[in-house]
């Protein structure tokens, strides 16, 4: 008799990440301290003539954006979106760099033509960095265009017309927002949860900008609400760490649902102070604002509070009506 043992079949996870490939670290890791360099060479330029918020909003982003590159390229895993972010870091670090002196404005209109361009190649390398032909195409052809128009504003007389940065940025957000939207459609498990994380930056920043935006226009403050605005996005290069992370992106879904929908219900908040006070004609006066400020405050803590008041009463009335926490319906629907 010959006995045949069979080993039982192990399938890999659905969510499984790809296993990290042997061999040393990408050398691109070495862009870090450059960008940081650099961030701190603008920092310096800016203290000369007086360090402003805005010097300092932008030095913890470069910074922070090398410090998500460096997280991802030392996962090995995701190492080819890490040298993306850490170009993008560098970019930002000659712009700021290169902002102040005049022998290097040649330089700073360069980079800040190219910087778009690199956005717009992280938005299409996301979640894992792979480009694929049309992707590659687009990026490439993205470059050409930041180019072109680094090479415009070096041409263009002093100082440079900066509407065609702004265009092209508008530009390639119009095509990597939805580039970036279709393939988490398609993604599923690790690398859907990290965009998961990205979304949730996005969601809060946004929410931020606009409480910002509408506390200047109804109150009158805060004097630099669009340096506040623009340091929120530090949540943008953070998210991309955390992703870096298999313990922390597989922790974002509930956190991403309750944020929504917090940033949701005050969104709609914000929205209806600004449709009053554009109904009435007129900003609060300086005598209405404190009385105005204290109404928008109540009406946001009550809007943070909707959701778990709202949780907790139902099941406070379906322990009084059924003696459970969901009423049977509830249950029979979600089995």
């Amino acid at each position: 008799t010959v006995a045949t043992v069979v080993e039982p079949l192990t399938l890999p996870a659905a969510d499984a990440a790809p296993p990290v490939p042997p061999g040393r670290m990408s050398p691109s890791i070495a862009l870090a301290p450059v960008a940081v360099a650099l961030a701190a060479i603008g920092l310096v330029a800016g203290v000369d003539d007086g360090a402003t918020v805005g010097d300092v909003v932008r030095v913890v982003l470069i910074c922070a954006w090398a410090a998500a590159g460096t997280a991802l390229v030392a996962s090995r895993r995701y190492g080819a979106l890490g040298t993306v972010v850490l170009l993008v870091a560098v970019l930002a670090g000659v712009c700021s760099a290169t902002a102040e002196p005049e022998s290097t404005e040649v330089v700073h209109r360069l980079a800040l033509g190219l910087l778009p361009a690199a956005g717009l190649h992280l938005l299409l390398a996301l979640p894992a960095g792979a480009l694929d032909g049309f992707r590659r195409s687009t990026v490439l052809a993205g470059y050409g265009t930041g180019l072109a128009i680094g090479i415009g504003l070096v041409l263009a007389s002093a100082p440079p017309p900066w509407w065609p940065v702004l265009l092209e940025a508008a530009a390639f957000l119009s095509i990597g927002l939805p580039a970036s939207n279709a393939r988490y459609r398609t993604t599923r498990g690790l690398d859907r949860q990290r965009l998961q994380w990205l979304g949730l930056a996005v969601a809060v920043a946004a929410e931020t900008a606009l409480v910002l935006a509408a506390l200047r226009l109804l109150l009158g403050g805060p004097d630099h609400w669009g340096e506040y605005a623009a340091g929120a996005t530090v949540l943008l290069p953070l998210a991309l760490a955390a992703g870096a992370s298999r313990r922390l992106a597989t922790r974002v879904d509930r956190l991403l649902v309750h944020t929504v929908a917090l940033a949701g219900l005050t969104g709609v908040v914000v929205a209806v102070y600004l449709v009053v006070v554009v109904g009435l004609g007129r900003v609060p006066s300086e005598d209405e604002r404190s009385l105005f400020a204290l109404s928008m405050a109540a009406a946001a803590v009550a809007a943070l509070l909707y959701l778990p008041a709202r949780e907790w009463l139902g099941d406070a009335a379906n322990r009084l009506v059924y003696g459970e926490r969901q009423a049977p319906d509830e249950s029979l629907r979600t089995f």
